[in-house]
C-alpha cells in the first residue's frame, strides 16, 4: 500500500474490526479505542481518539493496552462506520478519517 492516504496501524483486540489501534499522524501517536461496553453488552459505535504522550508510546509493545487510553489526552470521537481499513483490516487505515478531528 503505497497510496499516501493509507497509514499503518498497530492493533490489539479484534471483533469484526480492530477495537484498539494506534497510528502516527503529524508526529503524534494516536490511539483509537473502542472497548467492549458491559452496559450495552456490545461495542460502542465510535472510537475515542486519544493523543498518547512519549512515555505511553515508548512502551506500546511491552505493556498491556487495557488502560492505555487513560495514559493520554482524549481529543475526539469518530464513528466506527467511518473508518476505512485495508482489505485485511489489520494493516492500515485511510488517513482522511483523522482529518475530522
Amino acid at each position: 500500500m503505497r497510496d499516501e492516504r493509507w497509514i499503518p496501524i498497530r492493533f490489539r483486540g479484534f471483533h469484526d474490526i480492530p477495537r484498539a489501534f494506534t497510528t502516527e499522524r503529524g508526529g503524534e501517536t494516536l490511539l483509537l479505542d473502542c472497548p467492549f461496553d458491559d452496559a450495552l453488552d456490545d461495542y460502542p459505535e465510535h472510537y475515542t481518539v486519544v493523543r498518547l504522550g512519549p512515555s505511553a508510546t515508548a512502551t506500546l509493545d511491552e505493556s498491556s493496552w487495557r488502560d492505555l487510553a487513560s495514559r493520554g489526552t482524549p481529543i475526539g470521537r469518530i464513528p466506527t462506520r467511518l473508518v476505512t481499513f485495508d482489505p485485511t483490516r489489520r494493516a492500515a487505515v485511510d488517513a482522511s478519517v483523522l482529518d475530522r478531528l
